[in-house]
């Protein structure tokens, strides 16, 4: 059994982490919560503004609980601070992914495309997923600012603490949508963060709209432009965190009641495991693409 501990971060408004305590066997899915703990402070701020000196001090009684020697440690960061993005590729113009010298050049694509157009080492950048129709690639990305990812490292090294990967929030939600939505697309709210995923990718709506629905309609006409398909409304499973609370048998947690961080690290602790159902073949080295932050 691999011994973990996933620190996930809530939005501005909720200022809070949330330590999940999990033991996985990654040779079959066995998934154990062994304890969780919160604590409340500006982390959110800590965080955007990589102020790396009030981080060490607020996590320093998480991470030096005697409950955290010898897990893998984990951070999956507030949705607010990752921008998604996805842009179009002629496929024969892609890399090859099998080689580790492609892969950086792959890499260095996606961080042409960043938002502000900045140098690129202002961000770090994640493969979330990648789409091929016709003669053409659809390559769904996330940025984060590489100061967020060093003031985390630096938080954690000083308190002596080894991080092994970072990762969005939404990346382990995204887990536990598809054992509940294996092939069925999804569209899932929280707070005003909207997303829709399926499979291979993920698009992103940060809005500030009261009207639900609203935002669902333009999450996927978003949708339908950058991909130019269409899939039917019907089609799509639209998820509220009670369709999230029925969980595998195979992962075992005293409460029945979930909330978002803490299926977010439900998510997190599922990276690496065969999925019972999930097809885990390998297409165009895409696998190997999707990757945590640089560490």
């Amino acid at each position: 059994m691999e011994k973990l501990a996933v620190l996930a971060f809530g939005e501005a408004e909720e200022n809070v982490v949330k330590v999940t305590l999990l033991d996985r066997n990654t040779s079959k899915p066995l998934l154990k919560v062994r304890g969780s703990k919160e604590k409340h402070a500006d982390f959110y701020s800590m965080l955007k503004n990589a102020e790396v000196d009030l981080l060490t001090k607020s996590l320093q009684e998480l991470l030096t609980d005697k409950k955290m020697a010898g897990r893998f440690c984990y951070v999956s960061l507030p949705d607010s601070l990752i921008i998604y993005k996805c842009f179009k590729r002629n496929i024969v113009n892609l890399p090859n992914f099998k080689q580790e010298e492609e892969r950086e050049t792959f890499k260095a694509i996606c961080l042409k495309e960043n938002p502000d157009k900045k140098p690129l080492d202002n961000y770090q950048v994640a493969v979330m997923g990648v789409t091929t129709l016709g003669d053409f690639v659809y390559i769904n990305v996330a940025y984060v600012l590489k100061a967020t990812i060093q003031a985390l490292q630096g938080a954690f090294a000083r308190n002596k603490t080894a991080l092994f990967a970072i990762e969005p929030n939404f990346n382990g939600l995204r887990r536990i949508l598809r054992l509940h939505f294996p092939t069925q697309p999804c569209i899932f709210s929280n707070g005003n963060n909207y997303f829709w995923t399926n499979e291979q990718n993920i698009l992103s709506l940060n809005t500030a709209e009261e009207d639900e629905t609203t935002n669902y309609q333009v999450l996927m006409a978003m949708r339908q432009k950058v991909f130019d398909t269409n899939i039917p409304w019907d089609k799509i499973a639209v998820v509220s965190k009670n369709n999230l609370q029925l969980l595998p048998r195979w992962i075992v947690a005293e409460d029945a009641e979930k909330d978002y961080l803490a299926l977010c690290s439900l998510g997190s602790g599922l990276r690496g495991m065969v999925i019972p159902g999930k097809d885990v073949k390998e297409q165009n080295g895409i696998k190997k693409l999707r990757q945590f932050f640089r560490r």
